[in-house]
């Protein structure tokens, strides 16, 4: 267990940093979005880029691995679609549903990369780069249609789906690093030490913008689809990976590492996009906080009770 804290604590101490910096406005407004749109757009690409390039993909099961990560969202885009109607029958409003959809499937894929690579190391990130292929995809598409749907929006047409796929910056770089790997083309050294250094700004700087996104003022109006919402990602989400990465065979580190992935708290582009097309942002920022501290709790437990 100690090994797992030591592993841990600078990660939550740099969330807790960028806790910090926002609540004294250290910084100018505007700045940590900034460094989010770096992180998305330039940072992690990178990182992934170069991990996927760089990866023996003949050393883990990616398949197995992908299908669990699969099935695995499916399964609870399912489960919350089908809750919906339970819930509006007893007065609960579209456009909160739609928070605790994307609250109950969404991962935030900047704290858990940096996780996992606290772990694992590059292979670690390249693992969890399968999962980024598989899952982003998925959860874009079915939950710009569930918010269009719940929120009582006209649904995306296809041509705009299929936009928004290709413009992700995460998607693209999964393709650059695997065609670079299948073609089996060598990085050029200056190259693969630029894309490094791109890497490591990439895992620092979004768990500091983790923490600004977490307000505790908020959570003082959290009711039960807070609660509803924690438990159905951090607890039932990762059983769920757990489960079916049995079925697929998986074991050792890519089990440990879907699972992560699994009980990650939400992302914090949910707020975003729940502004954007009408949702209750109030409680998506409710449900953002809570899963996130909650979380510096659930993973270490998580990682105890695998025995990693």
């Amino acid at each position: 267990m100690l090994n797992i804290i030591y592993t841990l604590l600078p990660i939550f101490l740099l969330i807790a940093l960028g806790y910090y910096f926002n609540i004294k406005n250290t910084f100018a407004e505007g700045f940590w979005s900034g460094i989010e749109h770096l992180c998305f757009y330039v940072l992690f690409p990178a990182l992934i880029i170069r991990s996927l390039a760089l990866s023996d993909f003949d050393k883990f099961p990616a398949a197995s691995l992908s299908y669990t990560m699969g099935f695995a969202v499916v399964s609870m885009l399912v489960i919350m679609s089908i809750l919906y109607f339970p819930v509006r029958a007893i007065g609960m409003s579209g456009e909160s549903y739609s928070s605790i959809f994307q609250g109950s499937t969404r991962w935030n894929t900047f704290a858990m990369l940096a996780i996992i690579e606290g772990f694992y190391g590059d292979f670690g990130v390249s693992i969890g780069a399968i999962g980024i292929a598989v899952m982003v995809p998925i959860l874009n598409i079915s939950n710009v249609i569930a918010l269009a749907v719940m929120v009582g929006k006209n649904a995306p047409s296809l041509k705009n789906i299929c936009l928004l796929i290709a413009r992700n910056p995460f998607i693209i770089a999964c393709l650059i690093g695997l065609t670079i790997n299948f073609l089996d083309i060598d990085l050029w050294p200056p190259l693969d030490s630029m894309l490094s250094l791109l890497g490591r700004a990439a895992l620092s700087l979004s768990l500091l913008a983790v923490g600004v996104g977490v307000s505790l003022k908020s959570l003082k109006s959290a009711g039960w689809p807070v609660s509803f919402a924690m438990f159905t990602k951090l607890g039932l989400m990762p059983v769920l990976m757990y489960f079916l990465g049995t079925y697929f065979g998986l074991q050792g580190m890519p089990l440990t590492i879907a699972i992560l992935c699994g009980g990650a708290p939400t992302a914090a582009a949910s707020f975003i996009l729940s502004r954007k097309m009408g949702g209750d942002s109030p409680l998506m920022a409710n449900i953002i906080s809570a899963q996130t501290l909650l979380s510096i709790v659930t993973i270490p437990l998580i990682l105890y009770i695998i025995g990693v």
